[in-house]
């Protein structure tokens, strides 16, 4: 029986990790529309969660035009104080 080096498993867990990535951001510019983005990159980037740093990249890859830029910017804030809650940001001031 063959045993596996520690290192070598080590390295597998990063290479997958590392391709699970790739994948999520190819769904991401893979994505017709601005919904369709920001619907994907919050499904794809939970853990942690996506920034909005992240999705501006992500559409300056993609190419969109500023208009849609907009609206997926928009959309982004949107959901992401939907799930923050109303007084969020004044309990962290």
């Amino acid at each position: 029986m063959r045993r596996t080096n520690p290192v070598q498993t080590l390295f597998v867990k990063h290479v997958q990790k590392e391709i699970a990535r790739v994948r999520s951001l190819l769904r991401c510019l893979a994505a017709p529309g601005p919904n369709e983005l920001v619907a994907t990159f919050r499904r794809e980037f939970v853990f942690p969660p996506g920034k909005f740093k992240d999705l501006a990249t992500i559409m300056a890859l993609k190419g969109m035009r500023k208009q849609d830029q907009q609206l997926a910017t928009e959309l982004f804030q949107k959901l992401t104080a939907d799930l923050e809650g109303p007084n969020m940001s004044t309990a962290l001031s």
